[in-house]
């Protein structure tokens, strides 16, 4: 937003005070050729025209050196961010500004600001993110606003993930006219997510198998257990059936035990 305002205020609104004083000196002109047509123009007249001209001359570049005053503070300011700052013309195809940071994200090894074009920097997009990169735009210029986050090949010929975010200005015929935007190099951050991404899965698969295990042990301790006791019981069930048999017929268990 702030790059908006500064960057309207700088490039436009110094063009619109221009024709209005160019209006005001065209209307001074008609009235001067008016008078003097009919011979009202005196000299005290034409003094005061001359005063007034003048007075909008210097308030005119008054407000252009203060207009260049701002653009040069803005300048200062986004050659201090780390993310890229641009403004793209629509109609003749063209990128007007660029900062340091977007010449060094969107430009080639030693590249310069002449250097980027739309078609460059379309080309350097992952072939898999060209489509998508340009339906957002298209979808962009209806909406006002627009983002994407696409692989770019960088200097050095690897890719690295960007982040761009952009606004549509429009004319007074509600065409529109520019794009300004800002990108960033979100690498470090996806490449972060990708790594969590990957132990979440590991933790994932670390957990089945450990459950996996678990689920085994106790099947096989149930199974010697259960093999304990069977046989624990069985001799039990042995053991109170000779008691039986011995309550039944004592006699035939006391000689078999002599």
């Amino acid at each position: 937003m702030y790059f908006r305002i500064l960057s309207t205020c700088t490039m436009e609104m110094a063009f619109m005070e221009k024709n209005h004083l160019d209006k005001k000196r065209i209307e001074e002109k008609k009235s001067l050729s008016r008078k003097s047509n009919g011979k009202h123009l005196t000299y005290n007249d034409f003094d005061q025209n001359i005063t007034s001209l003048k007075s909008k001359i210097a308030d005119y570049q008054q407000f252009e050196a203060n207009a260049h005053a701002i653009f040069n503070e803005f300048k200062k300011v986004t050659e201090r961010l780390q993310s890229g700052i641009y403004r793209y013309d629509i109609k003749s195809r063209h990128f007007l500004f660029f900062n340091r940071s977007a010449i060094k994200l969107l430009g080639s090894k030693f590249s310069e600001a002449a250097d980027i074009t739309s078609r460059s920097v379309f080309f350097r997009i992952h072939p898999d993110d060209r489509q998508r990169v340009r339906r957002k735009a298209k979808e962009s210029l209806v909406t006002g606003t627009g983002e994407a986050e696409y692989r770019f090949k960088g200097g050095d010929g690897s890719y690295r993930w960007n982040y761009d975010r952009w606004v549509v200005l429009y004319d007074v015929a509600r065409q529109p006219r520019y794009i300004e935007g800002i990108v960033m190099d979100t690498t470090r951050r996806r490449e972060a997510e990708e790594a969590l991404k990957e132990s979440q899965t590991k933790l994932r698969s670390l957990s089945s198998h450990l459950l996996a295990v678990q689920e085994k042990k106790w099947r096989r301790l149930a199974f010697e257990l259960h093999d304990d006791l069977g046989q624990s019981l069985t001799v039990l069930k042995m053991k109170l059936r000779d008691r039986e048999l011995a309550c039944q017929f004592p006699r035939l268990f006391e000689l078999s035990s002599v």
